[in-house]
């Protein structure tokens, strides 16, 4: 009987050992994140307007600079607005390439930018070209943003007279007035009427567009009976 009971401890003692070992392995092989993955920016203070918009945004849709900087105030590429919008919708697309003389295959944006030719909210030049490096503009990014809207909620977007109206802003192009009404409904700028819709769209308002873009639910809102 005790050799029974002596077999049966060894066999439990082996089975445990070999237990431990496996979820070590199991451990070790897992993918480690280093601390620190999401940054506390050292340049945008907790009073900042876009504080909860970048930190929404940090890290799986917009990073930083390096040395702990976002660069709030620093423009956006062609390239970078359809990473962002991109990462917004979920990161995923393998279809067919978009063709352009400036883009190589496997550019870090390809992707990206394959999704938004698909989805039509992106386009490139009479010239083939698709510049990827060139400065984005508010009222560019704006109008990207409302193409991608439309594209993904176009229930929504034949239902509702938002389109219809006209913006607060005064300074921007004709053919981007769908987008600054969107802003403006999303309530990406505080003071619209004050905004100059042509300059440089900076990176904290591109992050209150991520954000918003990402979070703002587009329903189609039913008549009361």
């Amino acid at each position: 009987m005790k050799k029974e009971e002596a077999k049966t401890k060894d066999f439990l003692r082996k089975t445990a050992t070999v237990a431990l070992g496996a979820v070590m392995l199991l451990t070790s092989a897992m993918p480690t994140f280093a601390a620190g993955d999401k940054v506390s920016f050292t340049d945008v203070p907790d009073n900042h307007f876009a504080k909860a918009a970048i930190d929404f945004c940090n890290p799986n849709i917009m990073q930083g600079k390096g040395n702990g900087k976002f660069d709030p105030e620093g423009t956006l590429t062609r390239a970078e607005a359809v990473q962002i919008l991109y990462k917004v919708d979920g990161g995923y697309f393998k279809e067919a390439p978009a063709v352009f003389s400036d883009v190589k295959a496997g550019e870090w944006y390809s992707d990206a930018l394959n999704y938004a030719v698909a989805k039509k909210y992106c386009s490139g030049y009479p010239t083939g070209e698709f510049k990827p490096d060139g400065t984005l503009t508010y009222q560019e990014f704006a109008a990207m943003v409302a193409n991608r809207t439309k594209a993904s909620y176009p229930a929504w977007a034949q239902k509702t007279d938002l389109f219809e109206g006209t913006p607060k802003c005064t300074k921007y192009s004709s053919w981007a007035k769908d987008g600054i009404l969107l802003a403006e409904f999303m309530k990406i700028t505080e003071n619209p009427e004050k905004l100059d819709a042509t300059k440089p769209i900076t990176r904290a308002q591109a992050a209150v567009f991520a954000n918003k873009a990402a979070t703002t639910q587009f329903k189609v809102l039913e008549p009361i009976k």
